[in-house]
């Protein structure tokens, strides 16, 4: 009889407890973390959606696509890209850090166009500078021939077309569509 009295006693006690954490108000939520990667911003138009892409996002992507990537020949060897920040801005988009060639370490800035065209987001590389130094035209095609093959690559695999391509200050803004 004596456990029975002290069991309930203690369900009693366990759901007065249970009760009044209930009645308060929750804990106030932590703010979410900041996400890395693109974000759909909305419907564009029947069957099409806005994408925005922020410098963040830019900044990883293109620190991917050129990881280890030749940039140029200097005396001290092939340059690779690395550590890339971007800031997009007046239509444009520029990426730089530095570049590794050697023992040495250059600064590095790119600066790249992109254009919607039959489907396709065109990239460019309208200027590259290694150390100070423009590089030449054929210089930057392979750069961004290998910034275009992931890019095509991606919106390959995703059955995306795009529709238009802005580039608004800290960010780039893409309307796709899929077929």
């Amino acid at each position: 009889m004596l456990r029975l009295a002290f069991l309930a006693l203690l369900l009693l006690g366990v759901g007065a407890v249970a009760a009044g954490r209930l009645l308060q108000p929750p804990p106030p939520e932590a703010p979410p973390l900041p996400t890395v990667g693109p974000r759909v911003a909305g419907v564009a138009g029947p069957g099409e959606m806005a994408v925005e892409l922020d410098e963040a996002t830019l900044a990883a992507q293109l620190n991917g696509m050129l990881a280890g990537r030749a940039l140029g020949d200097t005396p001290l060897g092939p340059a690779a890209a690395r550590d890339l920040s971007v800031q997009v801005r007046n239509g444009e988009i520029v990426a730089s850090g530095t570049a590794q060639a050697g023992s040495a370490s250059l600064p590095v800035s790119l600066t790249f166009t992109v254009e919607a065209r039959a489907g396709r987001l065109l990239v460019g590389v309208r200027d590259a500078r290694l150390g100070g130094i423009p590089l030449p035209e054929a210089a930057r095609r392979p750069i961004e021939q290998s910034v275009q093959g992931p890019v095509d690559q991606l919106l390959a695999d995703q059955r995306f077309h795009i529709r238009s391509a802005t580039v608004q200050p800290g960010r780039l803004v893409l309307v796709a569509a899929r077929p």
